[in-house]
């Protein structure tokens, strides 16, 4: 993942998409399951761990938004990569979960949005006079 705001905003397109279908202002996911086709491409190994993962920020973000409105411990790459493929498997079954779900996804895309522009590098060119 080279480009942190990108996360956060595709973060933030699925939580606005997610409220939108609890309002009854949509009916689609379109967003949402671009996002789970990101989460396929960045799917971590059961035996994945810091030597060998390919962006540590990203999985870091992910890490600390599921952590957040959670009482599971994620303590190691097994433990994330499950729960990597339990919320893609939510994502490609969205339209057939509950309210609270997508309460909780709404959430989580939330949080995940706040946790990844931690990581994004501030550009201070458009800060400078020319």
């Amino acid at each position: 993942m080279e480009n942190y705001r990108d996360l956060a905003q595709q973060s933030v397109d699925c939580a606005l998409e997610i409220d939108d279908y609890l309002l009854g202002r949509s009916k689609g996911f379109q967003r949402t399951k671009e996002f789970s086709e990101l989460l396929k491409n960045y799917q971590l190994k059961d035996t994945d761990n810091a030597l060998t993962i390919q962006d540590d920020n990203f999985y870091l973000s992910l890490w600390k938004a599921m952590k957040k409105d959670s009482q599971k411990e994620l303590r190691k790459f097994p433990e994330l990569a499950l729960e990597m493929r339990l919320l893609r498997a939510e994502l490609d079954n969205i339209e057939n979960s509950g309210k609270n779900k997508l309460e909780e996804l709404r959430s989580l895309f939330c949080d995940l949005s706040q946790e990844s522009l931690h990581y994004a590098p501030i550009s201070f060119k458009k800060y400078l006079a020319a």
